[in-house]
């Protein structure tokens, strides 16, 4: 049940980006600084998400150390 609300969201989580992307094309003059400012969070955020998943601290201390 789990993994189909996920893949819910994921469907509409990219649906609402490729609506967002186009509405910002459209207004291209204008909407061409945000364009680049999605674009550069989505690196940076996919850049952090990935070291996190790839370090071996992190994942010692979430499975280890109880607060």
């Amino acid at each position: 049940m789990e993994k189909i609300a996920y893949a819910i969201l994921l469907i509409v989580l990219i649906s609402l980006v490729i609506a967002m992307l186009a509405g910002l094309i459209t207004l291209l003059p204008y909407g061409l600084p945000a364009l680049v400012l999605i674009t550069g969070f989505g690196l940076l955020f996919t850049k952090a998400l990935k070291e996190r998943l790839q370090s071996k601290e992190d994942n010692y201390y979430s499975k280890n150390v109880k607060l």
